[in-house]
């Protein structure tokens, strides 16, 4: 199973930022200008019933938040490419106290979109959530 943890390691791996100052997980403080955070999906994760038994479809949202619309776009350009692993069974490392994990892919499941500024903090945030696929 792939811990949101992991993949905002591989956003800090990616140079993106460094975690805990820039890169989060679960939520970003409102005083950042300029950082990521790593969201499991918010609608929940299907059950594939029909699928094979040990394979696991899922999601997660990353959003990038800067003082500029353009510039949180380029961050979030920037952490979808970070993050797209074409489809080959792979494994991330533990991280912390997660177990690694076998990840057959992660993949945009579009490209990111700009959110209305913010009135509080004055900054954009653009979203992109992930589809992935996981041992169970």
């Amino acid at each position: 199973m792939l811990a949101m943890e992991q993949v905002a390691k591989m956003l800090a791996d990616a140079s993106l930022g460094t975690l805990g100052t820039t890169i989060f997980v679960h939520g970003m403080p409102p005083t950042i200008k300029t950082g990521l955070v790593v969201l499991s999906a918010l609608s929940g994760n299907d059950i594939d019933y029909a699928g094979l038994p040990d394979l696991r479809r899922e999601g997660f949202q990353v959003i990038a938040r800067d003082t500029g619309a353009p510039a949180a776009m380029a961050l979030a350009v920037q952490a979808s490419n970070a993050l797209t692993l074409p489809a080959s069974w792979r494994q991330l490392p533990a991280f912390d106290s997660i177990p690694a994990a076998w990840v057959l892919y992660i993949r945009p499941r579009h490209s990111p979109f700009v959110f209305p500024r913010s009135d509080v903090g004055d900054v954009y945030e653009a979203s992109v959530n992930f589809d992935f696929a996981t041992t169970a």
